[in-house]
């Protein structure tokens, strides 16, 4: 069950950051929600193997936070909701101008800075 949530979940963010590429003024952000003691975190392992457990109000308070103008440097980033709020915000310059916390490809020609998706005409809705 756990490999096939894990395809999910991947493809799931694909999705959101396809939609935030077609929508640049949208606010999208991929979150990890802690380590929540659920009947699926139980199989793999979860609290008993990593040794703590974070609330389930922790990722709804985070999420709530995201929604305020002061996260906007955290737009298109992968989080997790058990991250410190105020340390986050130290390093908001950093991370907004950085790949930091990004999930995508590597190598030729990504690593370019220059590098940007060209469609070519009626390729891209």
């Amino acid at each position: 069950m756990f490999a096939s949530y894990s395809i999910a979940k991947l493809a799931v963010f694909r999705l959101w950051d396809s939609l935030a590429f077609a929508n640049p003024d949208l606010s999208v952000f991929h979150l990890q929600p802690g380590v929540v003691d659920t009947a699926m975190n139980k199989e793999s392992g979860g609290v008993d193997a990593l040794g703590f457990e974070d609330d389930v109000s922790l990722p709804a308070s985070f999420s709530v936070w995201l929604a305020s103008s002061e996260a906007r440097f955290l737009k298109d980033k992968f989080l997790w909701a058990n991250w410190d709020v105020d340390e986050l915000k130290a390093q908001a310059r950093d991370i907004e101008a950085s790949t930091r916390f990004n999930i995508g490809l590597v190598g030729w020609p990504f690593q370019d800075a220059e590098w940007k998706f060209q469609p070519t005409s009626g390729s891209w809705p």
